[in-house]
């Protein structure tokens, strides 16, 4: 599934289809957007556009589905872990991913990775740690 949302992107994992290795696969692919955009920032600076490219990345459990009424209804994903991905997205400066404590723990021995500390999110009551994904070695 995925959904624009103005300048972002929402791509879901693991739905509608189970998928083994999500968050591999999620990393995997934020790795891989981020090498590819690389090429075209030179190309739109010397154009006079400066282009960011922050990415967020969450795991858990979230209520998906047909969401809304009779007249307008969508295939949606609400809660918490898109929210908390959102969020992390928002913190990433450009060419950064950012991940959470669940998501680095399912991916750890694949990616060369920072910590970043603990970020205060909006909409969350505590602070939550972030990881900073450098490189994919999977």
């Amino acid at each position: 599934m995925e959904r624009f949302v103005g300048d972002g992107l929402l791509v879901v994992f693991n739905d509608p289809l189970p998928c083994a290795d999500h968050s591999e696969k999620a990393v995997s692919m934020a790795t891989g957007m981020r090498d590819a955009i690389d090429e075209h920032l030179e190309q739109w600076r010397k154009r006079g556009y400066l282009l960011g490219f922050g990415i967020g990345i969450a795991r858990g459990h979230a209520t998906i589905g047909q969401i809304g009424f009779d007249q307008r209804s969508d295939y949606a994903v609400i809660g918490t872990i898109p929210n908390h991905a959102a969020r992390l997205c928002e913190q990433a400066k450009s060419r950064q991913i950012l991940v959470s404590q669940r998501v680095f723990g399912a991916v750890e021995p694949l990616v060369e990775a920072v910590t970043v500390g603990e970020l205060s999110l909006k909409g969350f009551h505590r602070p939550m740690p972030a990881y900073e994904i450098v490189r994919w070695l999977g």
